[in-house]
């Protein structure tokens, strides 16, 4: 290897990557056998490579800098870039700083903020509605006197939901995309159980489709009426948009958009109930999900 240490020294101080010292010094960036001799010669001389970065967007000395700097796990996030969340990015952080061997002790504390405080500072995202949309689901119906259940996994639901003695078993979906000619949210409905091959839903697993897009809408949709499709426009289901939560009161004395036992008319189920004063059509009677007698032991995901 013609290359002697003043060289080596220049391309390592100007480059991020080892595939970056060997294009500085005209090597094929493919060529292991010389990427090896190099870093070998650069620990003997010990070159500091700390701000090499591979593909990262952020270098062993930026981490370094953050840990010490930090008080937890989502200050080093922060400041690294990325969000507080976890995720792959967290667990790749955590992974270097080990290889680094790193002094993460103060970060595995538990500090809670001055008495007076609020911690829960950070902003709603959209990347966490997925694994919010359930809760919000459950507390919709809850919020309009119906008991709302957690099945036990695997189920093709998420949610099973007590009206006057009848289970509905209702699948939670989230549209966080807009479809990038019309800009409308697009709900994806099909799942990827095993093998990563999409599957529809069987309309007999599923009563109802319970959708939140990234603007906070609800949609309560029978299985009926998107038998068979891998994703919808939520456009076209304009007519399914059920009121969020509110606590406010309308002329008539009862809160805006609620559901309560004495607003029920019997000939349309409850869950399909239309808003007071809305325009929307009649409900289908040829949609409406079929109701499962309680003690009916539902099909599970498995068989």
């Amino acid at each position: 290897m013609r290359v002697n240490d003043d060289d080596l020294r220049r391309a390592v101080k100007a480059a991020v990557s080892w595939r970056g010292v060997l294009r500085e010094l005209g090597y094929a960036t493919t060529n292991g056998r010389t990427a090896a001799l190099l870093r070998h010669r650069a620990e003997t001389l010990g070159l500091d490579t700390t701000h090499f970065r591979g593909q990262r967007s952020w270098s062993d000395a930026d981490l370094r800098s953050a840990i010490q700097s930090a008080a937890n796990w989502g200050s080093v996030m922060r400041a690294l870039g990325f969000g507080t969340g976890g995720g792959s990015v967290l667990v790749a952080v955590k992974s270097r700083a080990v290889q680094l061997n790193i002094d993460c002790s103060h970060l595995h504390r538990h500090h809670k903020v001055p008495r007076g405080e609020v911690p829960f500072t950070d902003p709603p995202l959209a990347r966490h509605l997925r694994w919010a949309a359930p809760t919000l689901a459950a507390g919709w119906f809850a919020h309009r006197g119906y008991r709302a259940s957690f099945p036990a996994e695997p189920c093709p639901y998420d949610l099973i939901v007590d009206v006057e003695g009848a289970l509905y078993r209702v699948q939670v979906k989230t549209a966080t995309a807009r479809d990038p000619k019309s800009g409308v949210w697009s709900c994806r409905l099909a799942q990827n159980p095993r093998y990563r091959k999409t599957v529809v839903y069987d309309p007999d697993d599923v009563d109802f489709f319970f959708i939140i897009d990234g603007d906070m809408a609800y949609y309560l949709v029978p299985s009926q009426e998107v038998a068979g499709l891998g994703s919808v426009s939520l456009a076209t289901l304009e007519h399914r948009k059920v009121e969020r939560l509110t606590g406010r009161r309308s002329s008539a004395g009862q809160s805006a958009g609620l559901i309560t036992r004495r607003s029920v008319v019997r000939a349309h189920p409850p869950l399909l109930h239309s808003r007071a004063g809305s325009a929307e059509r009649p409900v289908d009677q040829s949609v409406v999900a079929r109701r499962v007698p309680r003690r009916r032991v539902l099909r599970s995901w498995s068989q």
